[in-house]
C-alpha cells in the first residue's frame, strides 16, 4: 500500500533524472555570463533535487513506521511538508502514519489541510480522507466506552506515569481517566514529571518524590503550599534534595490536617528540625526520618509543643545525632502513644527513657537500623499488652536486660545482633524467662556465641522458631538447650563454621525422636558433610529442606541422601543452592517420593533449566541466580515465616513469593 501511493505521486513527475543536465547547464551558462539562464536552470535543478529528497524522505517515514519507530516517521513527514508545503505527499504520509496510531479524526484534518494548500492530486488526498472517515466509524474506543467500574479496574495496574502518558493520547482518554480518582490515589514523581499531576492533585492520597533535584523538589512542594492537594495522607520523600527549611515547614502546614505519614531519607544535607515536623503536623501518626549524612554536634532540631500529645504510633529516627539525651527524653514524652519505634543509638538511659514513657509500645528497634528487619510476618495486636518484638544492636547487655526483663511476659520475637568485640557471653544468665517467646534470631561476628545462645535458650521454653548467622558455637551448651526445646518447628543455622561436632550431631540424632521440627535450613555451614546429611532423611516431622553451599557434600552422599527420602511421609519441599553436585538425576531420583511438591535448584548446578522430567507432578524451580552466604554478608535480613492458608504449611525464607524463584 506504501510503494502503491508513492508510486501513485512519482507518476505525476517526470521519471526521468535531469539533475544533472541541469546543473551542467546551470555551470555552462554561468561560465559564459549569461546569468538569466543561468538562474532559470539552477531553479530548476533545485526543484529536482527537492522531489527526490521529498520521495526518499517519504519512504524512510514509511519504513519508520513499520519497525514501530513512529516519532521519527512524524518527523520525516514533517520536513517533507517543510520542504514542498504544496505538493500533497507530505500530507499524505502524515495522515497515513495518523491512521496507523488509530488517531483518524487528526488525519482527516491533515487531510483537509492538504486539500486546501496543493493544486493537484487531489484526488489522491480526498481517496485516503474517505477511508479515515470509514476507519473512523468502524473502530472502537474501549478507554471512551468502557463501564466506569471495568475501566477502574484495568487502569489501576498502570503505574501513575504511565497513566499520564496515557492521558495524552486524547482528549477524552484524559476526561475519562481524570474521573478515576482510584487511578490516582499514589503517585510517584521524578524529575521531569511532577507539572503533569497537577490536574489530579485533589485525588493524590498517597504522593512520594524520588530522587527529585533541588529546584524541582521546590517547584512541586510550593505547588503543595497553594493547596488543591485535599485528601495527601502519606508523603514520601526518598533521595531528593529538599528546599529552603521555610518552604518545607509551610508546605507541611498546609497538608498538616490531612497528612497521616511522612517519611524522608535523605544524604548529606542540612538536617531539619523534626521536632518541629511533629508540632505543626498534630494528625501525624508514622514519621520515619532516615539521615544519612554527618550531622554536628550541638544542632537543633527545632522544639516540640509541651501543651499537647502526639498521636504518633511509629517513630524511626535514623541518625546518631538525634539522640542527645534531652533531645530523646522530650521527644519520646511528647510521642507518649506510640506501638512501634526505632533509633539507632542503644545506652542505657534511652532505654530507661524508652521504659518510662512508651507504655503502649509494641515493636522496638534499638540499636539497629530498621532497614535490616521488619516484623512485617507479625500482625500487632488491637491493643498492646507490652512489648512483643524487640530487634536489638548491643555492644554492651547492660542497656537490654533490664528492658527484656520488664517486657519478659509480652516478647514474642526478638532479633539479637552481637557486634565485634561484645564479650558478655554470661550476662544473659541473668535474663528472666520469656514465656511467649516464639521467634529468636541471632546473628554474631565475633567469637564463640554458643554461651550466650545456650543462656537464652533455657529461657525460652516456648520457642517455635530458631535462627544462628554467623555464629562460632564452638561450646556444647547451645545445642544442649536446643535440644530441651519441645515446641521448636524451625530451626536455621547460616555460616556457621566453628561448631562443636559432637553437640550437633546429638542435636540432630534427637530430632530424630521428637515430632515437633518441620523445617531445617542450612546454608554455608562447615559442619554439614555426607554423614551428617543422612540424619535429615531420618527426622520423620521434616516438612521443608533447604541446603545451600554445602562444600563437603559428594555425588555419592547426595544420592544416598535422595535414596533414603523415598521411604520419607511427610516431606513437602527440598531447595538447594549453589551446589553444583545437583543433577537431573538427582531431581529424577527425588521425584519419586510420594509427599514431595516442589523442588528448587537455585545457582551452580548441572539441571537442566525447568527441567521437564516430572510430567507435571511436582513444581520445579531451576534458577541460575542464588543470594549466597558471600552476597549477605554485607546486609543480613533475618529469616521470616509465611503460611499457606490452603496447607497449613510455612516456608523459611525470604516473605517474598516463591522466595528463591522470585529472588
Amino acid at each position: 500500500m506504501l510503494t502503491s501511493i508513492g508510486l501513485e505521486y512519482n507518476a505525476h513527475h517526470n521519471p526521468n533524472d535531469h539533475y544533472q543536465e541541469a546543473f551542467n547547464l546551470t555551470f555552462e551558462a554561468f561560465d559564459n555570463t549569461n546569468y538569466t539562464e543561468t538562474i532559470e536552470n539552477s531553479t530548476y535543478g533545485i526543484e529536482e533535487l527537492v522531489n527526490k529528497q521529498v520521495a526518499l524522505l517519504y519512504f524512510r517515514s514509511a519504513a519508520h513506521a513499520q519497525v514501530a519507530k513512529f516519532d521519527k516517521g512524524f518527523q520525516d513527514a514533517k520536513t517533507i511538508i517543510q520542504l514542498a508545503p504544496t505538493q500533497a505527499l507530505g500530507y499524505l504520509r502524515v495522515g497515513e502514519l495518523l491512521s496507523m496510531y488509530g488517531n483518524q479524526n487528526r488525519a482527516i484534518q491533515v487531510y483537509e489541510k492538504g486539500l486546501a494548500m496543493v493544486g493537484d492530486h487531489k484526488e489522491l488526498l480526498e481517496q485516503r480522507s474517505e477511508e479515515a472517515s470509514l476507519q473512523q466509524q468502524q473502530c472502537v474506543d474501549i478507554i471512551a466506552r468502557a463501564p466506569f467500574e471495568i475501566l477502574s479496574s484495568i487502569m489501576s495496574h498502570f503505574e501513575s506515569n504511565e497513566l499520564v502518558n496515557l492521558c495524552t493520547v486524547s482528549k477524552t482518554w484524559q476526561q475519562r481517566l481524570l474521573d478515576i480518582p482510584e487511578c490516582w490515589s499514589t503517585v510517584r514523581m521524578t524529575d521531569g514529571l511532577s507539572h503533569r499531576f497537577m490536574s489530579v492533585r485533589h485525588h493524590i492520597v498517597n504522593l512520594e518524590l524520588n530522587g527529585m533535584r533541588a529546584n524541582m523538589c521546590d517547584e512541586l512542594l510550593v505547588q503543595i503550599m497553594q493547596g488543591g492537594f485535599n485528601k495527601l495522607r502519606k508523603l514520601c520523600i526518598n533521595d531528593s534534595v529538599l528546599p529552603d527549611s521555610d518552604v518545607f515547614y509551610c508546605t507541611l502546614s498546609q497538608v498538616s490536617n490531612t497528612l497521616k505519614e511522612l517519611m524522608i531519607y535523605v544524604d548529606g544535607q542540612s538536617p531539619i528540625h523534626y521536632k518541629s515536623v511533629l508540632s505543626s503536623c498534630p494528625q501525624l501518626e508514622k514519621f520515619s526520618y532516615i539521615h544519612r549524612g554527618l550531622i554536628p554536634p550541638q544542632t537543633s532540631f527545632g522544639s516540640l509543643n509541651s501543651n499537647k500529645q502526639s498521636l504518633l504510633t511509629s517513630l524511626d529516627l535514623d541518625n546518631p545525632a538525634f539522640f542527645e539525651e534531652a533531645d530523646i527524653e522530650e521527644t519520646l514524652q511528647f510521642c507518649s502513644k506510640l506501638r512501634s519505634l526505632s533509633v539507632t543509638n542503644n545506652h542505657r538511659r534511652i532505654s530507661d527513657l524508652i521504659c518510662r514513657y512508651c507504655s503502649e509500645l509494641d515493636t522496638l528497634w534499638l540499636g539497629v537500623p530498621r532497614r535490616l528487619h521488619t516484623f512485617d510476618s507479625y500482625q500487632q495486636g488491637t491493643k498492646s499488652k507490652g512489648l512483643r518484638n524487640l530487634s536489638l544492636g548491643v555492644s554492651s547487655a547492660d542497656p537490654v536486660l533490664p528492658l527484656i526483663n520488664k517486657n519478659c511476659d509480652s516478647i514474642e520475637a526478638i532479633h539479637l545482633f552481637l557486634p565485634n568485640g561484645f564479650c558478655q557471653l554470661n550476662s544473659f544468665a541473668s535474663i528472666s524467662t520469656m514465656t511467649h517467646l516464639r521467634t529468636l534470631n541471632v546473628v554474631r561476628f565475633a567469637a564463640d556465641a554458643g554461651v550466650a545462645v545456650g543462656h537464652i535458650l533455657q529461657k525460652t521454653p516456648a520457642l517455635e522458631r530458631l535462627s544462628l548467622a554467623w555464629c562460632d558455637l564452638e561450646s556444647a551448651a547451645a545445642f544442649t538447650s536446643i535440644e530441651q526445646l519441645d515446641h521448636l518447628k524451625q530451626l536455621e543455622f547460616i555460616v556457621v563454621t566453628q561448631v562443636c561436632d559432637q553437640g550437633i550431631r546429638a542435636l540432630f540424632r534427637s530430632f530424630a525422636a521428637k515430632s515437633s521440627l518441620q523445617s531445617i535450613k542450612l546454608q554455608g555451614c562447615y559442619f554439614v558433610d555426607n554423614d551428617f546429611l543422612q540424619y535429615l532423611p531420618s527426622i520423620q516431622s521434616l516438612q521443608h529442606i533447604q541446603i545451600a553451599s554445602a562444600t563437603r557434600i559428594t555425588q555419592a552422599g547426595l544420592n544416598e541422601f535422595c535414596s533414603r527420602m523415598q521411604q520419607h511421609l511427610a516431606i513437602r519441599s527440598i531447595a538447594f543452592g549453589d551446589m553444583a553436585i545437583v543433577t537431573d538425576a538427582t531431581l529424577n531420583t527425588l521425584s519419586t517420593v510420594q509427599s514431595l511438591r516442589r523442588l528448587e535448584v537455585a545457582g551452580l548446578s548441572n539441571c537442566s533449566p525447568r527441567s521437564q522430567l516430572f510430567n507435571g507432578k511436582l513444581d520445579v524451580v531451576v534458577m541460575t541466580h542464588f543470594y549466597g552466604p558471600d552476597h549477605r554478608l554485607a546486609s543480613y535480613e533475618p529469616p521470616t515465616t509465611y503460611y499457606d492458608d490452603d496447607e497449613d504449611f510455612f516456608i523459611f525464607g525470604s516473605s517474598d513469593e516463591d522466595s528463591i524463584e522470585t529472588r
